[in-house]
C-alpha cells in the first residue's frame, strides 16, 4: 500500500466498492487489465458472478449472461466480459448440475455511484436470469451482496424460514456472518 501511494496509486477499497469483497483485495484471478467498447487497454480488476444451473439450461443462461454483460459494457464503458466457464462431477447429464461462472472486469477508477448502482443491477440480471431457469445462487461464492442477496428468500422458498430458525438457534448472538444471505431476518421477530 506504501508502494503504491508513494507512486501515485489511489486506494479505491472501501469508498467504491464497500460490501464486494471481490473488488477490495482480491490476490488471484485478477489480469489487473481489461477493454473499453473501444479496444483500449485500461486497469480493472476481476468481478465474479456465478450459480449452479443444470446441463440443459447452459446454453440458454450462457446466451443471456453474455448478452446482459454486453449491454451493460456498452451503455456504460467501465465494464469488460472476461468469459464464463463451467464445471461439474456429473458431465453430460440433463440432471447434473454445473457451476457456471461469468467473469467481469471493472474499471473501479471510473465508478461513481451512477456506475456502481448499474453494476447492482447488472448483478440483479443475472441473477434472475439464474434463477428463471431453476438454478442456484446460493450453490457457490454464496449470495452475499448486494444485487443477489435479496434473491436467496425467493430461491430458497419455505426452506428460507427454515434457515432462519436453525440461524437463531445455533448463533443466537448473531455473530457468525451477521448481514449475509438475508439471515440477520432471523432476529427480526
Amino acid at each position: 500500500m506504501s508502494i503504491g501511494k508513494d507512486t501515485g496509486g489511489n486506494y479505491l477499497g472501501d469508498e467504491v466498492s464497500q460490501g464486494d469483497w471481490a473488488s477490495r483485495h482480491d490476490r488471484y484471478a485478477t489480469p489487473l487489465h481489461g477493454r473499453t467498447p473501444e479496444g483500449q487497454v485500461v486497469p480493472m480488476s476481476w468481478h465474479c458472478e456465478d450459480a449452479a444451473i443444470t446441463y440443459s439450461a447452459l446454453p440458454m443462461v450462457r446466451e443471456e449472461w453474455h448478452a446482459i454483460a454486453k449491454r451493460y459494457i456498452d451503455d456504460y464503458g467501465v465494464f469488460d466480459d472476461w468469459g464464463m466457464f463451467a464445471y461439474t462431477n456429473g458431465a453430460h447429464k440433463p440432471w447434473g448440475d454445473y457451476l457456471v461462472e461469468i467473469d467481469i472486469g471493472i474499471w473501479e477508477q471510473r465508478l461513481d455511484d451512477a456506475m456502481w448502482d448499474a453494476w447492482v443491477q447488472c448483478k440483479r440480471e443475472i441473477t434472475e436470469v439464474s434463477l428463471k431457469y431453476g438454478g442456484s445462487i446460493t450453490a457457490c461464492h454464496g449470495s452475499t451482496r448486494e444485487g443477489d442477496a435479496e434473491f436467496v428468500p425467493r430461491e430458497m422458498g419455505g426452506g428460507f424460514d427454515v434457515m432462519k430458525k436453525i440461524k437463531r438457534v445455533l448463533d443466537p448472538n448473531n455473530i457468525m456472518n451477521p448481514g449475509k444471505n438475508q439471515l440477520d431476518e432471523a432476529y427480526e421477530d
